[in-house]
């Protein structure tokens, strides 16, 4: 959720006053260190100059035009050559490896965590799905089969949670091969021994970064 804030904040490239006061409380609110504001706000930044980058490659070339735009964000964000330089021969690397395949569902109720990891999976090649219920996702399922599913633990409801759905899906035949991962804030030893018990492939104890994520959706895609 912090993330989520200081992201739209950082819209601009620049805090302001009333943004860094609100800031300050936030990170009160949610016990966030300076110093995971600091890796958080350069991250932030880093993908938001990616972005722009991979769409002026989409030709493979760098117009001046765009190259002076490039500089601006650069000096803005504080990018550095060499990140720059990282990230655009990451990107014309990925131009010419074959496309990623695979289909996500993401279950979430909470919509902010929810649109943050579609719009990352997405980012990566993904196709995504989303849900904010468990009966939502059900109902996608009834049409689709996803490649891998990724579903909270919690939800509003008493009788529809993560574990719940995961007995459902695992009731249907056609999901037998498809890994199912659970992910929530709650880090409790015996609720992740619950779902080793029930066949979870993989638990991810919230917050996670961007790249346990991704490494965790490659991984069992593999198997």
């Amino acid at each position: 959720m912090y993330r989520e804030i200081l992201n739209e904040m950082l819209f601009d490239g620049i805090l302001n006053d009333k943004e860094i006061a609100e800031l300050k409380k936030v990170r009160g609110l949610f016990d966030i260190t300076d110093e995971q504001h600091a890796h958080l706000e350069n991250e932030i930044k880093i993908e938001a100059y990616v972005d722009a980058l991979r769409v002026v490659l989409h030709d493979g070339a760098i117009s001046d035009h765009e190259a002076q735009v490039l500089e601006l964000m650069r000096k803005r964000y504080g990018i550095t050559m060499e990140q720059h330089k990282d990230s655009e021969a990451k990107i014309l690397e990925a131009k010419r490896s074959p496309p990623a395949h695979g289909t996500i569902l993401v279950v979430d109720d909470e919509k902010t965590i929810l649109l943050t990891y579609a719009a990352i999976l997405r980012r990566h090649g993904y196709t995504v799905l989303t849900a904010e219920t468990v009966e939502d996702a059900v109902t996608i399922l009834e049409k689709q089969t996803p490649s891998l599913i990724l579903s909270d633990i919690m939800f509003p409801s008493q009788d529809q949670g993560g574990f719940e759905f995961y007995n459902q899906v695992r009731n249907m035949k056609r999901f037998d091969n498809v890994p199912f991962l659970l992910m929530s804030g709650v880090s409790d030893e015996y609720i992740i021994r619950a779902g080793v018990r029930l066949g979870i492939d993989a638990y991810l104890v919230k917050p996670f970064g961007n790249e346990l994520l991704l490494a965790t959706i490659e991984g069992k895609l593999k198997n």
